[in-house]
């Protein structure tokens, strides 16, 4: 039966078999075409390309419009039955099919696709097959995805298969870039047309100088991310793979001016960020230089003449990520930024001409955008406004940037001049992240769409740590917006996490089996990471208000109107943890220059500085140890808290993105630890240093950033990252 389903969906998305008079299936699903083989939904001028199971999952809806099919059902016929990544895999899509649809559900009904508590799923719009011809006309812009064709073996195709996962969106480590309110439709100045519309994570797009190839990055089956190549003069040609090993990750290819090589990124088995240049004839490979890897970062762009590379890369004399020019016929190297010790200098792009470098300098998750004249190394500061920013491009004639950043709780594409002043929109595109320019248009650019959704999850684990009874879920809570990072309190068994399912980036309360799920009054803005009192109902959270300037601290709690602003001195305040005795908060901040941790004390309003080594988050432990991680760096420290008391490292294999990924609860400490294959959640003990994993996952199956929470009896909260999806669109002026 499953090999039988298995054809069928290959036939549905390839189109009739030789001598098969059906034609492939195409249907008309409300006010949209819906087009199965080329995975498209068009109403108007708009077009949604829709990841392989997500379309099959409507087509199977679509064939049975009213009725409704069980879960099970959809999880046989369309995930094989797998039990972990099927039931998942159908919320997920479920969740972005409605994003799509419910905009023509009618009024009395409350989403277009209808859960039927206990059972599944029925469609609630009218739907109908259509005539091939019609459909085939209507959504002209669709193409069918090729098969991926390797440089090693392009004579054998392989079939595409879904990925079930987030995107490791995030860039710049900012929390706020991943909480997107639903999709803006694009500006009337551009008009954007897909580039890549395949299973999985394609990021980095670069395009040659003649304008006809793009090589970007693509990730699927959660594997190690691999260097592809595409023809844009052909849209039917299959991309070619260029990756020679499949388990080292490569990824941010960059032309040369000839065409003739790509510089890449390399990821050793041990963290190690190496810059290759691979000639594309021969396929050899030249070592270049060491860099700095940051996930969704740009850290590495070629020069137009093709002489020198311009590579971001950590200066361990001061703990600074700075641009280093790196001449390639052997000469030195030249540091050519000076960021303060706690900031990082990344996401460049060398200008047209060559004279100037745009990049983002940031510190902790406050990014502003400079341009350095390479010759004098002149910094110039083109924005002040405190934003997380992601992806820039220089527009031709090197006389304005594009970037893309996040205003009022929206992801917005800005138009700012290389000579400074105010920025203007630019384009409304969701989620767009890093982009490049395209050669011979007028300010046209490829920008990588990301489309991710989160749930929390309720684990028991395994409290044998192997031997005994496999972990169980208890729980999770879901919609049809994005729902991630759940804290727990003690004192009211409840969590506090995140929720776009109001239509924006909001705080919600819920018990643990979702029963009781209601949002936590709150100012206009956009939130950041909270945490619950050890003591009683208050929370703080930072916030950026709509408008603002910087991130404040407020305390709530859930029976008020409103969360209190409790610190507004000009400076931001981000991450907070309670002490123990709730008369204190432990937050990150910049008032000393720096970004450090201090301690702000509840009842005096007073703030005290406890590290001097750019601290991100920290805890202190019952031990009386203050536990943090630091800004851009891997691993966990502990101190006695004061800034000149000497730190002590405690862990080596917290990732730099986890930093907010780690509990201390008495005398053990939580933290997410991730290999090739699985994310493990992983308990050490404080005393004697032993460790056991309580739960393993598949690998990218727990979102970055501030992901864990463990209740005081042995519970463990997860964000789990469900769809992971990006594309290359190419937005050009009209």
């Amino acid at each position: 039966m499953l090999a039988d389903d298995h054809r069928d969906r290959k036939r549905a998305l390839s189109g009739p078999a030789s001598g098969d008079g059906a034609a492939p299936p195409r249907y008309r699903i409300g006010d949209w075409q819906f087009d199965l083989p080329a995975r498209a939904l068009q109403r108007g001028e708009r077009i949604e390309h829709l990841p392989l199971k997500v379309a099959l999952v409507l087509q199977q809806l679509a064939e049975q419009p009213g009725a409704v099919l069980p879960r099970e059902r959809l999880i046989a016929r369309i995930w094989d039955g797998n039990d972990y990544t099927g039931p998942r895999g159908l919320t997920n899509a479920i969740w972005q099919l409605r994003r799509l649809l419910d905009d023509d559900a009618a009024a009395d009904t409350a989403s277009a696709i209808e859960t039927i508590a206990k059972t599944g799923y029925r469609l609630s719009l009218p739907a109908q097959r259509v005539p091939a011809a019609e459909a085939a006309a209507a959504i002209d812009a669709a193409t069918v995805e090729p098969p991926v064709i390797s440089a090693a073996s392009s004579s054998r195709p392989r079939l595409l298969i879904a990925l079930s996962g987030l995107v490791a969106l995030l860039a710049a480590a900012v929390l706020a870039i991943t909480l997107a309110p639903r999709r803006a439709a694009p500006t009337a100045l551009l008009k954007a047309e897909p580039l890549t519309v395949y299973d999985g994570v394609e990021e980095f797009p670069n395009i040659s100088t003649d304008g006809r190839w793009l090589a970007f990055s693509w990730e699927k089956n959660e594997r190690p991310s691999q260097i592809y190549v595409k023809d844009l003069q052909d849209p039917q040609a299959p991309p070619r793979r260029i990756s020679r090993d499949e388990s080292l990750e490569e990824l941010r290819p960059v032309w040369s001016a000839d065409g003739r090589a790509i510089a890449l990124v390399q990821l050793q088995p041990d963290g190690a960020c190496r810059i290759l240049i691979r000639e594309l004839a021969a396929q050899q490979d030249r070592s270049v230089a060491e860099c700095f890897y940051e996930r969704l970062h740009q850290v590495m762009d070629w020069s137009p003449d093709g002489r020198t590379l311009a590579i971001a890369r950590k200066d361990e004399r001061d703990d600074a990520v700075a641009i280093v020019l790196h001449p390639l016929d052997g000469s030195g190297e030249r540091r050519l930024t000076q960021p303060a010790d706690d900031a990082q200098d990344s996401q460049l792009a060398w200008s047209h001409d060559g004279r100037r470098i745009a990049f983002i300098r940031r510190s902790v998750n406050i990014g502003e955008l400079y341009v350095i004249d390479v010759a004098s190394g002149r910094e110039q500061r083109l924005t002040d406004d405190g934003m997380p920013m992601f992806g820039l491009a220089w527009l031709p004639g090197d006389e304005a940037l594009v970037f893309n950043t996040m205003r009022n709780g929206g992801f917005a594409s800005l138009k700012i001049d290389a000579g400074g002043g105010r920025a203007e929109p630019y384009a409304a595109i969701d989620a767009p992240f890093n982009m490049a320019a395209i050669p011979g248009t007028h300010g046209g650019l490829a920008i990588s769409q990301h489309r991710s959704a989160e749930h929390i999850e309720i684990w028991r684990p395994n409290a044998a740590g192997g031997a005994g009874a496999a972990p169980t879920m208890l729980g999770s809570l879901s919609s049809t917006g994005r729902e991630l990072y759940a804290q727990w309190s003690a004192y009211s068994d409840r969590l506090i996490f995140m929720s776009t399912r109001s239509g924006r980036v909001e705080l919600w309360t819920s018990n643990s089996d979702g029963s009781d799920t209601r949002p936590v009054p709150a100012l206009p803005g956009l939130p950041g990471a909270m945490c619950w009192s050890p003591v009683d109902g208050r929370y703080a959270v930072a916030l950026r208000p709509d408008g603002g300037r910087h991130d404040l601290l407020y305390i709530g709690a859930t029976d008020r109107d409103a969360p209190q602003l409790v610190v507004d001195d000009g400076h931001d305040y981000q991450n907070p943890s309670w002490q123990a005795d709730g008369l204190g908060l432990i937050v990150a901040s910049n008032r000393g220059g720096n970004w450090d941790l201090w301690r702000w004390d509840t009842r005096s309003h007073e703030a005290a500085r406890l590290t001097d080594d750019g601290g991100i988050y920290g805890q202190i432990a019952d031990d009386g140890w203050l536990y943090y991680a630091r800004s851009s760096q891997t691993g966990l420290w502990r101190r006695r808290p004061g800034a000149q008391s000497a730190r002590e490292p405690v862990l080596a294999d917290l990732g730099k993105d986890d930093w907010g990924n780690w509990q201390v609860l008495g005398s053990t400490l939580y933290y997410i630890a991730r290999t090739a294959d699985h994310d493990r959640v992983i308990a050490r003990n404080l005393v004697d240093g032993n460790t056991r994993t309580l739960l393993e996952l598949p690998r990218n199956a727990i979102r970055i950033y501030h992901s864990l929470s463990v209740t005081s009896d042995g519970r463990v909260v997860l964000t789990i990252l469900g769809r992971r999806q990006a594309d290359i669109v190419a937005l050009r002026p009209s």
